[in-house]
């Protein structure tokens, strides 16, 4: 019986660890979540790029066994452009999804929106992050 209570008061805080390390790789959420955190931090993403995943209930070939129980991850590249004060915004945010994101590499590139060499105020940055997606495949 107080078992069934415990359950109960932490069955929520379950469904934010299914959403920090998913059960499957599911690339379509976390670049959805990318692009609304960028739309609404007004950067722009240039370019989105997921790394070999694993098809979900996929037969395993010649034999071969799922690795399910064991943290499993795929590389990603995202790379997003904007003014300054919002790509830094961006970035500091990226902290509240509640995927969990292990970033490997940050950088940062400016460019000048006019073609000239000042790179103050309203300088457009690139913003260049790669890393790993974690899930944790069911049993």
């Amino acid at each position: 019986e107080t078992a069934k209570i415990i359950l109960q008061k932490i069955k929520a805080d379950l469904s934010v660890l299914d959403q920090a390390i998913p059960t499957a790789p599911d690339p379509h959420l976390v670049v959805r979540q990318l692009a609304t955190l960028a739309a609404r931090e007004g950067v722009i993403p240039a370019n989105i790029s997921v790394g070999k995943t694993p098809l979900v209930n996929a037969t395993p070939v010649l034999g071969a066994t799922a690795d399910s129980g064991k943290s499993q991850v795929y590389p990603f590249s995202f790379t997003f452009q904007g003014e300054a004060p919002n790509v830094l915004s961006f970035l500091n945010n990226l902290k509240s999804l509640r995927r969990t994101i292990e970033i490997d590499e940050v950088t940062i590139n400016r460019k000048s929106q006019t073609g000239s060499s000042d790179l103050t105020g309203n300088s457009l940055l690139q913003l260049i992050i790669s890393g790993y997606l974690p899930y944790y495949p069911k049993q």
